[in-house]
């Protein structure tokens, strides 16, 4: 969760749970225990099936299309990566307990760095890759002994931040170095695509911590049936794991590219998925 105007302690419920009192740092705006005593946040965990759900059907897809290429390893441990966002978030809302909280946002930084390590990494320089996966498992073991001694979240956010800024500047540098004016084409795409699912989710999860409140009172006026559209939070759950798994996309598409495979993007509603058109040469 990259950014965060309000830490929503304000709005802690009492409702008793089989999980027993929250523990963790934040909760968020869906009030807890209300759907079943098993589960705290019965929406903000229900919506994590998202990252499931893309994951299952992504790595079949993208195994497939990398056949062969060491390539598919890559993506496929890019998307182990959101696999583990979406259990560790589950875990978290679930539970609203410390230890799970940690199994929500661990991962994130963990994903970030198999993401950094998939786009920037050339296979045809291995020292290079050696070098590149040694700061990163190096960034991602000072990050958490910090965050796991302080329990400041703004420290971790700067954390997770820094390495949302490259993965950004490296999906750009893609963009515009890719061999031809079609593959450019396709990698904008992508990019705008990933960047408009994360960031509109990000605006309602803003706006779900800004406005709790109000939302909780125009919640609680609506048809039950309605009130599930108003959990802004799992909303964002929803909205970025999509866009996270667009970014993998980018990812498999812009390094296919770069050596030489000439993949093709494939749209099959709600997926979009790459897979190579030329022989591998490894």
């Amino acid at each position: 969760m990259p950014v965060i105007i309000e830490v929503v302690g304000s709005h802690l419920d009492n409702q008793p749970g089989e999980w027993g009192p929250p523990t963790a740092t934040m909760n968020w705006c869906e009030e807890d225990y209300v759907v079943t005593p098993w589960i705290a946040e019965f929406w903000n965990t229900l919506s994590n099936f998202a990252f499931l759900f893309l994951v299952t059907l992504g790595a079949g897809v993208m195994n497939a299309g990398y056949a062969g290429h060491s390539l598919r390893y890559e993506a496929l441990a890019s998307l182990g990566g959101l696999l583990l966002i979406g259990l560790g978030s589950a875990a978290f809302h679930g539970t609203l307990l410390w230890h799970y909280q940690l199994l929500d946002e661990l991962p994130m930084l963990y994903a970030s760095c198999i993401f950094i390590r998939s786009l920037v990494h050339s296979p045809a320089k291995k020292h290079h890759g050696m070098l590149l996966t040694a700061v990163l498992v190096a960034y991602a073991v000072v990050v958490t002994v910090i965050y796991v001694r302080s329990r400041d979240f703004a420290f971790f956010v700067t954390a997770y931040g820094v390495q949302v800024a490259v993965i950004a500047s490296g999906s750009f540098y893609h963009c515009i170095r890719a061999p031809t004016a079609e593959q450019r084409t396709q990698l904008f795409r992508l990019l705008l695509i990933s960047l408009g699912f994360y960031f509109n989710g990000l605006v309602l999860w803003n706006v779900d911590n800004a406005y709790c409140p109000k939302i909780r009172s125009l919640r609680a006026s609506l048809p039950v049936a309605l009130q599930p559209l108003l959990q802004f939070h799992a909303a964002w759950h929803v909205f970025s794991a999509y866009g996270t798994y667009v970014s993998v996309v980018l990812m498999a598409y812009a390094r296919g590219a770069a050596d030489g495979l000439e993949p093709v993007l494939v749209a099959h509603t709600p997926l979009l998925y790459c897979k190579a058109t030329r022989n591998p040469k490894d």
